[in-house]
C-alpha cells in the first residue's frame, strides 16, 4: 500500500510575491507624494499616474495565487490561478500529458547579468508549469524525476526555453 497522499499541490511562493508588492508599493507611494508635495511647483500629474498604477500593480502581487493540484486517485489536474479578486481555474485530465520535463526561462540580475531559471512542466496537447523555480538544473531534475515516478510518466531531461507557454 502506497504512503503518499493521493493529491500533491503545488503553490506559488509568498514570500515572492510579498516582496515585488512591497517593492511596486514603496515606489508607488514615493511618486504619489512627491507629486502630492511638489504638485504647486509643477510636478506633471502623469508622475502621480504612474505612482498610482504602481499602486494598483503591488495590490495584484500581494493578492497573487497559483497552484497545480495533481489527484491521483481521480486522475485529475487543476490549475488555478488569481489576484484582486479575479480567478481562473483549469481541469486536465492527467491522460492528456504525455512526459514531465524541465523548462528554463534567463532572468536579468543586477549590473545587466544576467541567470537561468529552471521550471517543472507537464508535457503534452497543453504544457503546464508548476508554481516555483529553481536555480540550477539539478534541483529541477531531481523534481521533475520524483513527479515523473508519482505520476508513472517518463521524464524529457532537456531543457527548452520557454516562451509565453510554447517550449522551443
Amino acid at each position: 500500500m502506497s504512503t503518499e497522499p493521493s493529491v500533491q499541490e503545488f503553490q506559488s511562493d509568498r514570500r515572492l510575491a510579498l516582496l515585488a508588492g512591497a517593492a511596486t508599493a514603496f515606489m508607488g507611494l514615493t511618486q504619489v507624494a512627491l507629486t502630492i508635495t511638489f504638485a504647486s511647483q509643477g510636478v506633471p500629474i502623469l508622475f502621480g499616474l504612474a505612482g498610482a498604477l504602481l499602486l494598483i500593480i503591488s495590490a495584484a502581487a500581494f493578492t497573487y495565487r497559483s497552484s497545480v493540484t495533481i489527484d491521483m486517485r481521480t486522475g485529475r489536474v487543476l490549475r488555478s490561478r488569481g489576484a484582486l479578486g479575479w480567478s481562473q481555474e483549469a481541469g486536465f485530465s492527467l491522460r492528456e500529458f504525455k512526459s514531465v520535463g524541465i523548462g528554463m526561462a534567463s532572468r536579468t540580475r543586477n549590473y545587466g547579468r544576467t541567470s537561468v531559471s529552471y521550471f517543472v512542466q507537464l508535457l503534452g496537447a497543453t504544457n503546464l508549469n508548476l508554481p516555483g523555480s529553481f536555480t540550477n538544473k539539478t534541483g529541477a531534475l531531481d523534481a521533475a524525476r520524483r513527479l515523473a515516478q508519482r505520476v508513472h510518466l517518463p521524464v524529457d531531461e532537456t531543457p527548452r526555453s520557454v516562451f509565453f507557454g510554447w517550449r522551443l
